[in-house]
């Protein structure tokens, strides 16, 4: 077929069939090609009633003889006509679309048949654009959405450009255009074709200059806008862009959008439309209405979606991929594995619930841990042996209690050596005289706040000038071990190179930083009050006393939702801590704290502290991006490594640890599906007793830590409800309803 098909349904008196229009875009056209299409479009669709032919660059007068002189109308059997444009008799620029038969007999065109025409134009050539998973857009409008009318699509052929411009051209009529101005430069073509299909129809429009304006970003660049100025928009989805061009003097009549998807052809729209694409009851082609929302109302937003900006037609088109961040043996070091397994048991973790700053929300009683016995006395008192300046002019306490600084010097014999030493704490470091080559011993207790320490460093420069500073710490957290390969180049370095300062920790352990994002307990406590206060007091019990826990802002033993008789606790056979011995004493802190030791690591692709720097591969490395998305993979864990780890402490752990976004399984389809097969199992077990993470999982997707797909999200919610048939969990079902009815809109 040589011609451009574009079909729809259509419906006339007692007729009802397809309506096909074949465009020509040639000058020089054989009446055979229009036959042999005729006799195709039979062939294939033989329920096709009326057959229309647009020859958009011809004058009528020769068009005419092509079709009609040819054996088309013969073959078609039907309603054959030409598309032509016509003058209308006494009204001054006033044009009309006709169709012409075989007899010379003239009858205006149907306005839905055009509309049908170019939607079928529009849809076979994707102009409607889908995001991706986990994606949407955020328009030069100031709008979100998760659909865009790309109209670039659809001028690819010279045909496809003829027939649009054809259409437009209706709208316009006889006019002297002085200027014509696009949103986007494709549709500078648009413009070209409308001149030349004027001259063929024997309209008065000259070819006036053509310039594309960018869209909203180029409105402020606009020159005063004259009467007969046209505007040709590509697109949209609200309006909102003619509307701006009327406020700043546009003539509504010359405002043309090609393609228009959100008000109905029967309400009332700003400009001229020439194809509006959106369905309605009445009509058996269209597509819904594209939702737009404001930055602080938009769903996707609430929902974590990434933004990918719009720029003009400018987008993403590729499906973005989804690194699945695997925890695994490999996600532990034998270094941490000893270090956390020595720490462990001793009730030494606790968790801040309620940390608000960047640093970590793990707290670690130090006293606990230097008392004799305890595992982090003997390393620290060598640090001290081995590291401690001689001859101490000052000592600077950062974190630590002077009278347990003092029992550690005591526990290495330098109690007489330190005793000539002023003793300041790092608050009081204004009132440390300025000595050239002091000797400085700075002790830090937990070094988790890098930034305090950073500035206790730019204090030393000055207040000991070509000195020797010993940065001593019991416990170093850090997120990487490029970071902490920086902060020890950063505390080292000096006039004297690499080697001009001391940095030693009795351990270093690595705990991810929390980003700013609240907690999972913040999150929780927040969600609780809120229901409380909906359901006016009627709040279940079991959620009454989840909510009272919360009150008491550092826990050890009350992290996470009991299971359904007894609190989550974990198995013997846990392979990422040694739990010969008394198992009892693991606390839920414990837990987490490996749990947060696993996640860091395995978000710097498995490297541990003891890496070489030239082989580190930075701090944070997986991050959140248009191009793509990582996620905690929980999926992994089952079916095969969930069997293995099926301990519900440590799906909490796991759930309560990971940043938000990596809980964000909405945005990749795959993952979903793997995710909801483990937490169906869950909730499916607990009537027999089991499924003690169950709690968790509710909590989790109530207050939007984790997130599925919505087929998945409404299966879910949909089993839980059967399953679990308590008041609590009802409650909690209801808010994942609500939260999903409300981000979605």
């Amino acid at each position: 077929m040589k011609a451009l098909a574009l079909r729809t349904r259509f419906k006339h008196a007692d007729r009802d069939g397809d309506a096909c229009l074949l465009v020509y875009d040639s000058a020089d056209l054989p009446p055979s090609t229009i036959s042999a299409d005729v006799r195709d479009v039979l062939i294939h669709r033989p329920n096709t009633p009326w057959i229309y032919v647009l020859c958009p660059f011809l004058p009528s007068l020769e068009a005419r003889p092509l079709l009609f002189d040819s054996l088309a109308p013969e073959r078609a059997g039907s309603l054959l006509s030409l598309v032509t444009l016509q003058k209308l008799e006494g009204e001054e620029g006033g044009w009309t679309l006709q169709h012409v038969d075989k007899d010379g007999i003239s009858n205006p065109l149907e306005k839905e048949l055009v509309h049908g025409w170019l939607f079928d134009l529009f849809d076979s050539r994707g102009g409607l654009v889908r995001a991706p998973s986990g994606v949407h857009f955020a328009k030069l409008s100031g709008q979100h959405t998760d659909r865009f009318l790309r109209t670039s699509n659809v001028l690819l052929t010279s045909a496809a450009v003829g027939v649009i411009a054809f259409f437009a051209l209706a709208l316009v009529g006889d006019m002297r255009v002085r200027r014509v101005y696009v949103d986007t430069a494709p549709l500078i073509g648009v413009a070209f074709a409308m001149a030349r299909v004027a001259r063929a129809a024997g309209m008065i429009l000259s070819d006036p200059p053509v310039e594309s304006f960018s869209s909203y970003g180029g409105l402020g660049n606009l020159p005063p806008i004259g009467a007969s100025d046209l505007f040709l928009l590509s697109a949209s989805t609200s309006g909102s862009l003619a509307t701006a061009l009327r406020d700043r003097g546009a003539t509504v009549k010359m405002i043309i959008t090609l393609f228009l998807l959100g008000p109905s052809p029967k309400e009332a729209s700003m400009g001229q439309v020439v194809c509006n694409l959106t369905l309605t009851t009445d009509r058996l082609f269209g597509y819904e209405r594209v939702v737009n929302a404001s930055a602080a109302q938009c769903g996707f937003c609430k929902r974590n979606y990434i933004q990918a900006p719009l720029e003009g037609d400018q987008f993403m088109l590729h499906k973005r991929d989804a690194v699945r961040l695997r925890v695994s043996q490999l996600s532990q070091p034998r270094p941490a594995r000893d270090a956390l397994s020595s720490l462990a048991k001793r009730r030494l973790w606790s968790v801040d619930r309620f940390a608000t700053s960047y640093k970590t929300n793990v707290r670690f009683d130090l006293a606990a841990s230097l008392q004799p016995g305890a595992p982090l006395l003997d390393p620290t008192v060598r640090l001290l042996r081995r590291f401690t300046p001689g001859l101490l002019d000052a000592i600077v306490l950062v974190g630590i209690e002077s009278t347990l600084f003092r029992e550690i010097a005591a526990a290495a014999g330098l109690t007489d050596q330190l005793a000539a030493a002023a003793l300041y704490d790092h608050g009081d470091l204004p009132q440390l005289p300025v000595k050239d080559g002091a000797r400085v011993l700075v002790m830090v207790g937990v070094l988790d706040d890098h930034a305090k320490l950073r500035g206790v460093n730019a204090q030393m420069r000055i207040k000991a000038p070509h000195g020797d500073v010993a940065y001593l710490s019991v416990l170093t957290v850090v997120d990487s071990g490029q970071t902490l390969h920086e902060l020890s180049m950063f505390l080292s370095y000096g006039e004297r190179g690499a080697d001009t300062f001391t940095f030693r920790s009795a351990q270093t352990l690595m705990l991810p930083n929390p980003d700013g994002e609240p907690s999972a307990w913040i999150q929780e406590i927040e969600l609780l009050q809120r229901m409380s206060a909906d359901l006016e007091g009627a709040l279940a019990p079991r959620l009454q006393q989840r909510l009272a826990e919360l009150s008491d802002g550092t826990s050890t033993d009350t992290l996470f939702i009991a299971g359904k008789t007894h609190p989550l606790s974990i198995a013997a056979d846990f392979v990422y801590l040694d739990t010969a011995g008394d198992i009892g004493t693991i606390t839920q802190a414990d837990i987490f704290v490996v749990v947060a030791n696993l996640l860091a690591t395995a978000r710097c692709d498995n490297v541990g502290l003891v890496t070489p720097a030239g082989k580190l591969p930075g701090a944070v490395v997986k991050s959140q991006s248009v191009y793509g998305q990582v996620l905690v993979n929980l999926a992994t864990l089952c079916p095969r490594n969930m069997r293995d780890y099926n301990d519900a402490v440590l799906r909490a752990a796991m759930l309560r640890a990971a940043h938000v976004q990596e809980l964000n399984y909405s945005v990749d389809q795959i993952c979903s599906a793997e995710v909801l097969a483990v937490f169906e199992a869950e909730v499916e077990s607990w009537s027999s007793g089991h499924g003690n993470s169950a709690p968790e999982i509710l909590m989790a997707l109530a207050t939007g830590r984790l997130q599925l797909c919505r087929p998945h999200l409404e299966r879910l919610v949909t089993l839980a409800r059967r399953s679990i048939p308590e008041d609590w969990a009802q409650q909690l079902l209801d808010r994942v309803t609500q939260k999903a009815r409300t981000d979605l809109g």
